[in-house]
């Protein structure tokens, strides 16, 4: 911790990211071709309503995307289920009885910065 910051390739410095863990509600996905989905839209819990929280489009394979939509197409509807309405044409809403874990590096209370998928879970 002592040493002295020298640009460069070093052996003797590590770069650490304090990655963050939430649960936060499915409201909706955007599709994607092959029976996928290319991002969830998210939502925070405060008291009795939902609050737009943002997209996760990252940490899905093909195998876990295609499992996603097939739990979340049933529960179609036909606007979000947010205390606000938000407009996003490229979105299915959804019945929110999911929950999404994210992996992300911050959260600005508007969204959340390089948010990762990590799983899914019934609410």
């Amino acid at each position: 911790m002592d040493g002295p910051y020298i640009s460069g390739d070093r052996i003797d410095w590590v770069k650490v990211k304090c990655v963050q863990r939430a649960h936060l509600v499915v409201v909706g996905y955007v599709p994607q071709s092959g029976g996928t989905v290319a991002a969830l839209r998210l939502a925070r819990q405060q008291g009795s309503e939902l609050v737009y929280a943002g997209k996760v489009g990252t940490g899905f394979s093909a195998k876990s995307g295609a499992e996603v939509r097939k739990k979340l197409e049933p529960l179609m509807r036909k606007a979000a289920a947010l205390s606000k309405p938000l407009k996003k044409t490229d979105t299915v809403w959804v019945e929110p009885r999911f929950e999404a874990d994210v992996g992300f590096l911050e959260d600005t209370g508007d969204a959340l910065r390089h948010p990762s998928f990590k799983g899914l879970k019934e609410r």
